[in-house]
């Protein structure tokens, strides 16, 4: 067994003379001796958590079988605290930590911290309780430890602005407070996926680094994230996520909406309900990029004309040479021949660099018209979005239900 940075608890509170007359009969994992004082088997997490007083029961004889020398777990090797005072099974790997740190996550931990509700079944090995935990893998209970005990970072922002995110460390939290009711879990892990999915709908104009992947996955990970996303916001209850979900998933092709995108050995695929969903509202931002995000250059074209682009254009020739209404007219066909708004990014307005050629070439009421447009066809985007994938729908039936 890999040795861990702390030393296992199993042989604390045992007088040397005892620890001495077993040291010729070595534990099969190291540092723990082979017998266990055991009461009954250990309940469940929902009976754990439960108010029902229980009578206490009688604990059976320590048994001497051949069976009980046999040790079934497997310390882990980054949560194995010296100091710690209960013990959690998840699988075959034994982690022995402080149950004041998971009692104080609350939801279906809670009781831990709570006596009244510490139920008298509990099993008890090596002199100290022990719970667990059959919902969860040990990879999550893994990542919901190294975020209690403030050894992993979920998201941060970067010195050059840029954010950064560990993507699978924040799904599995998620994941976990939602099956053991863990609220503050779950606000951390929002908290960190609000770079992906905004709840403003102002998508980050610099893609987050993704940390924790190998390489393979994230050369994949533009392709597979919306399609996870979906999956795990309607498992776990997070609407307000879900509109840019939807739109995330839309930028995908049609071939990897239908088919599916590989995730190193897995297929990830959306339901056939979701498939319906995407393929139509993937259509309506095709449409409303066009008229609604870029609505601008179009009015403009048909409602003015020659020279002027605003009513109170200068009609000056600009450094180009040509006039205000000119230089538009020429973005417009560029915008047609490259069909730049033909596509389903509808939340997507021009980089920086083209607004500032934009105001190099067009007069100051010009600008100012088309900057002002620019802004009033995304934000109209933006309060509509919920709306083409039907959520909006969703949302008038339940509040009808309730």
């Amino acid at each position: 067994m890999p040795h861990s940075a702390t030393q296992p608890l199993a042989l604390n509170g045992r007088k040397r003379k005892e620890r001495e007359e077993e040291s010729h009969n070595p534990s099969p994992i190291d540092g723990i001796p082979t017998k266990k004082l055991r009461t009954t088997a250990s309940p469940t997490l929902d009976e754990v958590a439960s108010d029902d007083d229980r009578a206490p029961e009688s604990q059976p004889e320590e048994s001497e079988s051949e069976d009980s020398l046999e040790d079934p777990y497997t310390p882990d090797e980054n949560f194995y605290y010296e100091d710690g005072n209960i013990f959690v099974v998840v699988g075959d790997i034994l982690f022995c930590v402080h149950k004041e740190k998971l009692g104080a996550q609350g939801g279906k931990l809670a009781y831990l911290n709570s006596p009244a509700k510490h139920p008298a079944t509990t099993e008890i090995i090596y002199g100290l309780p022990l719970i667990r935990l059959s919902d969860l893998s040990v990879r999550s209970f893994r990542f919901l430890l190294a975020h209690i005990y403030g050894r992993i970072t979920l998201s941060r922002t970067l010195p050059d602005c840029n954010d950064w995110l560990h993507w699978d460390a924040a799904v599995s939290l998620l994941k976990t407070s939602h099956a053991l009711d863990l609220k503050n879990v779950r606000r951390a892990a929002l908290k960190a996926l609000e770079c992906l999915f905004p709840s403003t709908l102002e998508p980050s104009p610099h893609h987050p680094i993704i940390a924790g992947l190998s390489l393979q996955r994230r050369g994949n990970f533009r392709r597979v994230f919306p399609i996870q996303a979906l999956a795990l916001f309607h498992d776990t209850g997070v609407d307000e996520m879900l509109p840019m979900a939807y739109y995330h998933a839309a930028q995908l092709s049609v071939v990897d909406i239908v088919n599916g995108v590989r995730d190193g050995d897995e297929l990830i695929k959306l339901s056939d309900k979701d498939t319906l969903v995407v393929l139509g509202g993937r259509e309506m931002l095709r449409t409303s990029r066009r008229r609604v995000t870029f609505f601008w250059i179009s009015l403009i074209m048909a409602d003015y004309g020659l020279q002027t682009a605003s009513p109170e254009c200068t009609q000056w020739r600009q450094s180009h040479g040509l006039y205000c209404y000119g230089f538009l007219r020429q973005v417009f066909i560029a915008y047609d021949i490259s069909r730049y708004l033909e596509g389903p990014n509808a939340l997507e307005i021009l980089p920086r660099k083209a607004c500032d050629i934009l105001q190099a070439h067009l007069c100051k009421h010009c600008w100012e018209q088309v900057e002002g447009m620019i802004d009033y066809g995304l934000q109209t985007n933006r309060k509509r979005l919920a709306g083409y994938f039907g959520l909006n729908k969703k949302k008038r039936n339940n509040a009808k239900q309730g």
